[in-house]
C-alpha cells in the first residue's frame, strides 16, 4: 500500500508495479492534483526524474532577479532554460496515470489513519467512501504530506519545523516574462517572496515564511509585499485581483528514522525538501524511487522488518542527507540575518566574477555545491560564518 498519490506517491506505487508486486495507490481526495500546495516551478532534473512527457509545462524560464531588501537586484541566468512553471495538476494526474499503466491499483477518497504492526506486515487503517477501511499488507509507502500524522505515530519522528506559504496568481505584467523574481528580507521573514511568470500576462506571486519569526500572517505579509514592493507594485495591475489562491506548509529537517517495521516514509513526511529554496518534487521523487527499490528486495527476500527497511534510510541520507542537513543550516543562518546584512550579501554576489561561477554551475537540485563555490570565490573575508557553516 502507498499513501498519498502526490509526485513521491505515484512515483513509489510506479516502481513497486514495474517490479511486479501488487500495488493499491491511496489518495485522501476525490482527484489527484488537488488542492494545488505548490508554486510550480521545477527543474529540467526533476521534470526528468517524474518520468512525465511537458504537457505540464505553462512556460520555460531562464533568469533571475533577486531583490536585496533595499531594492538592489542580483541578475543571474542567460538564454539558457533553467526550469519551468508547471501545471501541477497536470503532472500529478500523469504521474498517477503512468503507475495505473504500470499496473498500480488508484483509490481516490481513502482516508488513511493509521498504519500498525502485524505478522509478516501491516495493517492500513483508514475511512472509505463512509465505512472502516482495513488493509493487509506487506509493506506500506507513505507519502502523506507535510502533515506527517502517521509518521510520528509510528514513533518516527517528525521534520524539525514548517514554513508558512501563501501564493496568489494574479494579472502581472513582467519585467522578463521568461524570468523569476525573488524577494528577500522582511517581506518574508524565513525564506524569500516569488513572482512567476505563468500563462500570458499572469503571475504566481507568493511567499514563504517562518511563522515564528513574526507575528503577522503571511497573508498580511504578502499584501503588502504586493503593494510596497517597488519592483513589484510597477508591474501588478491590481493586488485585489486573484485568479487562483494557494496555502501550503514547507517541511524543514528530517525526522530521526524513515522506517520502521514494514514502513517506510518518503516525501514531505519524510523532510525530502531543499531549505534553501523549498522545493520537494525531486528530491521527493528521487527517494520515493529508492524506497520501492528496498521494498522490492526486503519482497524477494521475505523480510520486511526494520532492519531490513533501514537500508532505505542509508541510502536516501548518503545520497542527499549531507544537502538536506547543510541547506538546514544555512536556511536558519540567513533567517538570522538583518535586512542590511542581507543588502551587503546581494551586493557581494553581484560582482562579475560571482555572477559568472552562478551562471556556469547554478542548479537547482544542487544549491550547496554552488554555495561553496560561490563562498570560495568570495573568500573568508567577505563571508566567513558563511563559509564556516558548508566547510565544517
Amino acid at each position: 500500500v502507498v499513501v498519498g498519490a502526490g509526485p513521491a506517491g505515484c512515483m513509489a506505487a510506479k516502481k513497486l508495479a514495474e517490479g511486479g508486486a501488487e500495488v493499491l495507490l491511496c489518495e485522501e481526495h476525490r482527484s489527484v492534483g488537488f488542492p494545488v500546495q505548490c508554486t510550480g516551478l521545477l527543474s529540467q532534473r526533476a521534470l526528468d526524474e517524474c518520468e512525465v512527457s511537458d504537457a505540464c509545462i505553462v512556460r520555460p524560464l531562464k533568469r533571475a532577479r533577486i531583490y536585496a531588501p533595499s531594492g538592489g537586484c542580483l541578475c543571474i541566468g542567460d538564454e539558457r532554460t533553467r526550469a519551468y512553471c508547471v501545471d501541477r495538476r497536470i503532472l500529478d494526474g500523469e504521474m498517477a496515470r503512468n503507475a495505473v499503466r504500470a499496473g498500480a491499483r488508484l483509490l481516490l477518497g481513502a482516508h488513511i489513519r493509521a498504519v500498525r504492526p502485524h505478522y509478516e506486515g501491516v495493517v492500513v487503517e483508514g475511512v472509505y467512501d463512509g465505512k472502516p477501511l482495513s488493509l493487509d499488507a506487506r509493506v506500506c509507502i507513505v507519502a502523506e504530506g507535510v502533515g506527517g500524522r502517521i509518521t510520528r505515530s509510528l514513533g518516527l519522528g517528525g521534520v524539525k519545523k514548517v514554513l508558512s506559504g501563501v501564493q496568489l496568481e494574479v494579472p502581472y505584467s513582467p519585467p522578463d516574462e521568461e524570468g523569476v523574481e525573488l524577494f528577500l528580507g522582511g517581506w518574508a521573514p524565513g525564506l524569500f517572496g516569488w513572482a512567476v511568470p505563468s500563462h500570458g500576462g499572469q503571475a504566481r506571486i507568493g511567499l514563504a515564511m517562518e511563522p515564528g519569526l513574526s507575528q503577522t500572517s503571511p497573508h498580511e505579509h504578502l499584501m503588502r509585499m504586493m503593494r510596497e514592493h517597488p519592483a513589484l507594485k510597477e508591474h501588478l495591475a491590481s493586488p485585489h485581483t486573484s485568479l487562483g489562491f494557494v496555502l501550503g506548509g514547507i517541511p524543514m529537517g528530517t525526522p530521526e528514522r524513515t522506517s520502521a517495521d514494514g514502513v517506510m516514509v518518503v516525501g514531505d513526511a519524510a523532510g525530502h525538501v531543499k531549505p534553501t529554496t523549498g522545493g520537494g518534487v525531486y528530491m521527493g521523487v528521487r527517494c520515493a524511487k529508492m524506497a520501492a527499490e528496498v521494498a522490492l528486495m526486503a519482497l524477494d527476500d521475505g523480510d520486511t522488518s526494520a532492519g531490513t527497511l533501514a537500508a532505505y534510510d542509508r541510502a536516501w541520507r548518503g545520497e542527499v542527507g549531507k544537502e538536506l542537513s547543510v541547506g538546514l543550516r544555512l536556511q536558519e543562518f540567513f533567517s538570522g540575518l538583518s535586512d542590511g546584512q542581507l543588502d551587503e550579501i546581494v551586493a557581494a554576489l553581484a560582482k562579475p566574477e560571482v555572477v559568472h561561477v552562478i551562471n556556469e554551475h547554478g542548479d537547482m537540485e544542487k544549491p550547496i555545491e554552488l554555495a561553496r563555490r560561490i563562498a570560495s570565490k568570495l573568500g573568508m573575508s567577505m563571508l566567513p560564518i558563511l563559509k564556516a557553516l558548508l566547510f565544517r
